[in-house]
């Protein structure tokens, strides 16, 4: 089994909490609430809707369908946890281990507009750093984001990620079109030093 999935299903950093929901109703409704007055227009780097051209999704049964989407993305290989501040969700966040590579690889990491600027990612990426380095006993963590998403590639590498690449029109935006996608990576001896 991976070790991915030995990860404890509740994980605190300073000021979150993360933490793996079932795909159930009442977790779907949970979220839902959480997300169902946000603005599409907020969201064009990482679109979460069943039909990615939606932006966001529209009930709390179309959130059901994603979290059982999700689990199957993640049955084998991944985890997601969703990100709790003062007791309300905030976002989520997703992340596969490969242990061919001993790879660390966020897959996903989105939040509510409110949340921005606050540091959550950054908090959330030393987390990501203590699992994959001390727990999983990676040797690197990758991430990735959209040139265009300059948000996350502030938050990217105020983490201390390094820019390995840019692999061109490899991101597709949810009106169709393309983006250069920036690959970045930090090795375990970097996070040793």
């Amino acid at each position: 089994m991976n070790p991915i999935k030995n990860l404890a299903r509740e994980i605190k950093t300073e000021r979150l909490v993360l933490r793996q929901m079932d795909a159930t109703e009442p977790n779907a409704k949970l979220f839902f609430d959480a997300i169902k007055n946000e603005q599409k227009s907020d969201f064009p780097y990482t679109p979460i809707a069943m039909d990615e051209k939606d932006i966001l999704p529209a009930n709390a049964d179309e959130v059901l369908q994603i979290m059982r989407r999700s689990e199957k993305w993640t049955a084998n290989i991944g985890v997601t946890y969703y990100i709790f501040h003062n007791n309300q969700i905030i976002g989520f966040t997703r992340a596969y281990y490969h242990p061919d590579n001993e790879t660390l690889q966020i897959g996903e990491m989105w939040f509510v507009r409110s949340a921005w600027g606050n540091g959550f990612a950054r908090e959330i990426y030393r987390k990501y750093d203590q699992i994959a380095f001390d727990i999983l006993h990676a040797n690197r963590i990758t991430v990735q984001c959209a040139t265009e998403n300059t948000r996350s590639e502030k938050s990217i590498r105020k983490a201390g990620f390094f820019l390995d690449g840019i692999s061109r029109c490899a991101y597709k935006f949810s009106d169709g079109r393309y983006a250069n996608n920036m690959g970045w990576s930090k090795l375990k001896s970097e996070y040793e030093k």
